[in-house]
């Protein structure tokens, strides 16, 4: 739904237009976008992304998973790619 991930050459792409983003966006969208549907605990997107001795860190993802939704579009009013399961993780969804 207008979200292109091209997982091979590392590129993502919104309603066609390329989307920058860095190392640890792209990879924090790649693991959600591999389990779509799925809540990812904030611990396995930490261990994931930072490593194990920041599986307990949230400040890091809090503010990693913001910039990465205000690229892709998504506001606080209309996740249209990434939504929150409050006190628990991050959900990859389709657009809708």
């Amino acid at each position: 739904g207008g979200l292109e991930v091209d997982f091979a050459a590392r590129e993502v792409r919104v309603d066609g237009e390329l989307i920058e983003l860095t190392p640890t966006e792209y990879l924090l969208l790649e693991y959600l976008a591999r389990h779509p549907g799925t809540i990812l605990p904030h611990q396995a997107l930490l261990s994931h992304v930072w490593g194990d001795e920041y599986a307990h860190d949230t400040h890091y993802l809090k503010v990693f998973m913001h910039r990465l939704r205000r690229k892709l579009g998504d506001t606080a009013g209309h996740s249209r790619y990434i939504q929150t399961g409050r006190g628990i993780g991050y959900r990859f969804v389709a657009a809708g």
